[in-house]
């Protein structure tokens, strides 16, 4: 993920399908489905030439990338029996 914010920064496309390319693959093997489809929208937009739709997929990629983090260690949390907060 961090590797993607210069990218994104810079507008370099190329770069951007590439890492999000690579994060799709994890994202899916995991169960981080909503993260897997909108790095699959980012590589759909730039097959397409549609950089401006890459751009706009930007922040949702950043949420759901936190929202799968905080989820996965709260899970990690409760299998280890140390997740106690209501």
């Amino acid at each position: 993920m961090k590797d993607i914010i210069p990218a994104f920064d810079n507008k370099d496309f190329k770069q951007m399908k590439s890492l999000a390319h690579s994060l799709k693959g994890a994202s899916a093997y995991i169960g981080a489905s909503r993260l897997h489809y909108i790095c699959y929208f980012i590589q759909e937009h730039f097959v397409f030439g549609d950089y401006e739709k890459m751009l706009e997929y930007y922040p949702s990629l950043v949420e759901s990338a936190i929202e799968f983090k905080v989820y996965s260690r709260k899970i990690i949390a409760e299998h280890n029996g140390k997740y106690n907060i209501q």
